[in-house]
C-alpha cells in the first residue's frame, strides 16, 4: 500500500515545499523584473535625448571650431536628465520631454535655415 511507504510520502512533501517555494519566488522576480522594466523605461528616453546631443553637440565642431564641447558638458547635461527623471513624477517629465522635443526640433529646423545657432 503507498500510504505505508514513510519515505515516498516525506519525498512527496519535500518536493511540495520545493514546489512552493519555487513558486513564490518565481513571483517575486516577476514582480521586480516588472519594477526595472519600469524604471529602464523612465530613463529611456533621458537616453536616447542624451545620444542625440552628443551627437548635434559633437557635429558643431564641423561648423566652426568654436563649438567644439567637452565630455564633461556632455555628461553635466546627461545627469541633469537623470535627475529630472529621479525627482519628478512621470506624467510632468514626459510633458516636459514633449515640450523640449518640440522646442529641440524647432531650433534645429532653424538653425539649418538660417546657418546659425540660436
Amino acid at each position: 500500500d503507498i500510504t505505508e511507504n514513510v519515505a515516498l510520502i516525506e519525498n512527496l512533501e519535500e518536493t511540495k515545499r520545493v514546489s512552493d517555494d519555487i513558486t513564490k519566488k518565481s513571483a517575486a522576480a516577476k514582480i521586480t523584473q516588472a519594477n526595472i522594466q519600469t524604471t529602464s523605461n523612465k530613463y529611456k528616453s533621458v537616453a536616447e535625448r542624451s545620444s542625440q546631443l552628443f551627437f548635434l553637440m559633437n557635429d558643431l565642431s564641423k561648423i566652426h571650431s568654436y563649438y567644439v564641447y567637452s565630455l564633461q558638458a556632455f555628461t553635466m547635461v546627461f545627469y541633469r536628465g537623470i535627475d529630472l527623471v529621479s525627482t519628478t513624477p512621470q506624467k510632468i517629465v514626459s510633458e516636459q520631454v514633449t515640450a523640449t522635443e518640440e522646442e529641440d526640433d524647432t531650433k534645429t529646423e532653424n538653425t539649418g535655415e538660417e546657418g546659425k545657432i540660436p
